[in-house]
C-alpha cells in the first residue's frame, strides 16, 4: 500500500514474490484467500503502469477521475465475522462507467 498523501493511497498486488520491496517501505500486509481473486479479477488493468505517480501525489483522484476514467477504486473493505483484520477481509471494487 503506498499513499505519502490523504487523497489517494495505491494498493498493490503481488503475483509473485517481490521481498526487495520491503525495505523500500512496501511489505506485504495481507494476502487474497478463497474466492478473494474474484474480486481482484474485477479490477480495471487497461492502463497498467500508465498514471504518473509525481501526479498522483500532487493532485490525487482529480488527476486520476479526470485522465483514466475507467480506473477500479475500492470502495469498501469489511472485515469477516470472528477474523482478525490481518488475516481477511472483503473488499468491494467499484469501476467508474465510461463516459
Amino acid at each position: 500500500m503506498a499513499g505519502p498523501n490523504t487523497r489517494t493511497t495505491q494498493l498493490f498486488i503481488n503475483f509473485k514474490d517481490n521481498s526487495f520491496l520491503d525495505s523500500q517501505g512496501f511489505p506485504a500486509f495481507a494476502e487474497v484467500l478463497g474466492n478473494g481473486m474474484q474480486v481482484v479479477d474485477k479490477i480495471q488493468s487497461k492502463y497498467r503502469e500508465q498514471p504518473n505517480q509525481g501526479e498522483i501525489q500532487s493532485e490525487g483522484n482529480t488527476y486520476l477521475e479526470a485522465q483514466f476514467p475507467e480506473l477500479s477504486y475500492v470502495s469498501s473493505i469489511v472485515q469477516g465475522q470472528g477474523v482478525p483484520a490481518a488475516t481477511a477481509a472483503t473488499a468491494a471494487v467499484q469501476q467508474k462507467p465510461a463516459a
